[in-house]
C-alpha cells in the first residue's frame, strides 16, 4: 500500500530505489508511530473529526498494532512502502472508513517528524542509562581499588603518582558531561511537529497543544518550515552526543588497552572479557576494548553523514533527509552496545596492586621534590632547574657505570 496512490502506472522498481533500504529502520519506527498516531485519533476527535465510537475503535485497533510491533511480529506486508502505510492499511481492513480518517489532518512528512522523535527520547534515555550503568561501574572500582597508586602518565611516559580513585573519577566526571550533551540534545525532540502538514499548514484547524499533551511534548513546532529544517539538524545533533559519550569511552579503552598490558600489569582484565588467537594458546587478547576504541571513528562517520545529507538543500522537505535515520539507528545501537560492554569490563576489572606500588619509580616523585625546595622559599624554576640536573646528571653517571 502506497499512501499517494493514484490510478496510474507505477515503476516499483523506482519506488524501491526511492524508499532507500528503510524498511528495517521503518520497522523500528512502527510502534512511535502508533503511539504518534493515538494522540492525532485524540486530537482529530476533538475538533469533531471522529465520533466517540470512531475514536475509541482506532485508539484499541492502534494499540494492539504497537504491542504486537513490539512482541517483534511481522506488521509490514511486501508492497507497504513504509511503517506508516502499514498501519493504515490494518486500520482499513479492521475498520473500514473509520481506517480511512487516520491520516486527516497530517502528512507523512509531520507524521514522520513525530514518531521519529518519540523514537529518539526513547533511545535517548536508554543510552542515559547505559552512561549511569558505566559511572556506576567505575564508581564500584573505586570503592574497591580507589587507593591503590600507580603511575600516571603524560605523553605515554611516566609523570607523576595518581590513584585508581582519581583515573575512576575522571572518567565519571567526562561522562556526566556528556549526559548534559545528551540532555540538551534532546530538548528540542520534545516539540509536538503534528499538525505543521507538509511544511505549511493545514487547511483545518487543530487543537496542536492537546495533542502535544498527549504525546508527553512539553511544546509545538510554531513554524512548520522549521519542523522540516529540524530533519537532519536533530539528527546530526543527537549523533554528536552520542559521540561524546563513544568519545570517552575511547579513550577509556584506550587507558585499558594500555594499563592491563602484560608490560604495565596495573589493571588485569577478567578473563571472560577477552578473546584468544586462532594460534597462540597464551592469548588474552583485549577485543572488546579495541572495538569499543575503534566505534569511536565509525560514530564520526555516521555523524558527517547525518550532516552532509541535507546541506546545500532548499527549505522544504526532500528525500534526501530520509538518509539520516539509518545513521542515528546505528549510533544509537552501536553507543548502548559499547556502555554495556564497558560496564561488563569494568564491573570484572581487576588492580594488581604489586604491580601497582612497582611502577611507582622514583622518577615521578620529581615535581613533588621540586615543590618541597619550593616550600622552602627556593622560586620554582630554580628548584625546577636544581632537581632536574640532579637527576639526568645521575643518569649519566649510571651510563657511565654501565
Amino acid at each position: 500500500m502506497k499512501l499517494w496512490h493514484k490510478d496510474i502506472p507505477h515503476d516499483e522498481e523506482a519506488s524501491s530505489f526511492a524508499a532507500a533500504g528503510d524498511r528495517e529502520a521503518d520497522r523500528r519506527l512502527l510502534p512511535y508511530d502508533c503511539t504518534g498516531s493515538m494522540a492525532h485519533a485524540t486530537g482529530l476527535h476533538a475538533i469533531g473529526i471522529l465520533t466517540d465510537d470512531e475514536l475509541a475503535a482506532l485508539l484499541e485497533a492502534l494499540s494492539a498494532i504497537r504491542e504486537a510491533a513490539l512482541q517483534g511480529e511481522t506488521l509490514m506486508a511486501p508492497d507497504d512502502e513504509d511503517c506508516h502505510s502499514a498501519i493504515e492499511r490494518i486500520l482499513t481492513e479492521r475498520l473500514g472508513d473509520t481506517g480511512r480518517k487516520i491520516h486527516t489532518c497530517r502528512s507523512r512528512n509531520d507524521q514522520v517528524l513525530c514518531a521519529l522523535r518519540l523514537c529518539y527520547l526513547d533511545a535517548a534515555e536508554g543510552v542515559v542509562d547505559g552512561v549511569l550503568a558505566a559511572i556506576t561501574a567505575l564508581m564500584g572500582l573505586e570503592e574497591r581499588h580507589g587507593s591503590v597508586a600507580f603511575a600516571g602518565h603524560t605523553h605515554t611516559r611516566k609523570a607523576m603518582p595518581t590513584t585508581v580513585g582519581d583515573w575512576a573519577r575522571g572518567y565519571i566526571a567526562a561522562l556526566r558531561d556528556s549526559v548534559s550533551l545528551l540532555e540538551a540534545a534532546a530538548s528540542p525532540l520534545r516539540s509536538n511537529p503534528l499538525g505543521t502538514g507538509a511544511g505549511y499548514g493545514l487547511p483545518l484547524p487543530t487543537d496542536r497543544a492537546l495533542v502535544a499533551r498527549e504525546l508527553g511534548f512539553s511544546k509545538v513546532d510554531e513554524n512548520g518550515i522549521y519542523a522540516q529544517l529540524s530533519r537532519t539538524k536533530h539528527e546530526k545533533v543527537l549523533i554528536t552526543a552520542l559521540g561524546a559519550v563513544m568519545y570517552d569511552l575511547n579513550r577509556m579503552a584506550s587507558d585499558l588497552v594500555l594499563f592491563t598490558h602484560p608490560d604495565f600489569g596495573y589493571f588485569n582484565l577478567d578473563p571472560s572479557v577477552t578473546t584468544g588467537s586462532s594460534i597462540m594458546p597464551q592469548k588474552t587478547n583485549p577485543d572488546i576494548l579495541e572495538i569499543i576504541r575503534g566505534y569511536y571513528g565509525v560514530i564520526v562517520g555516521l555523524e558527517v553523514q547525518a550532516a552532509t545529507v541535507a546541506h546545500n538543500l532548499i527549505s522544504g522537505y526532500h528525500r534526501d533527509a530520509q538518509l539520516a535515520k539509518g545513521a542515528v539507528f546505528s549510533a544509537l545501537d552501536i553507543t548502548r552496545s559499547s556502555l554495556s560492554m564497558a560496564a561488563r569490563v569494568l564491573r570484572t576489572l581487576a588492580v594488581d596492586e604489586a604491580r601497582c606500588a612497582a611502577g611507582l619509580s622514583p622518577d615521578i616523585y620529581l615535581t613533588e621534590k621540586a615543590y618541597g625546595l619550593v616550600r622552602q622559599g627556593v622560586p620554582f624554576r630554580t628548584a625546577y632547574q636544581q632537581v632536574a640536573n640532579e637527576y639526568f646528571s645521575s643518569l649519566g653517571k649510571k651510563e657511565e657505570s654501565i
